[in-house]
């Protein structure tokens, strides 16, 4: 069982969200290509690091 002010919380933000406006499709298409194209650019810069680190000598291993 919830308290009492959490109960209220839900019943607060329920209302806000009946009466918020809804979002038009095309931004949420815009913003779902933004979120991918971001994704990919920070999938390219980890394999790009990794890459790097991979050709970076092992100076930690040589000394040991």
């Amino acid at each position: 069982m919830l308290s009492n002010g959490v109960q209220m919380l839900l019943a607060e933000t329920r209302t806000q969200e009946d009466v918020a406006p809804s979002v038009a499709p095309s931004k949420v298409g815009r913003a779902l290509n933004s979120y991918l194209a971001t994704q990919a650019k920070v999938r390219e810069t980890i394999r790009d690091s990794a890459a790097v680190a991979n050709l970076a000598p092992r100076t930690e291993a040589a000394s040991a």
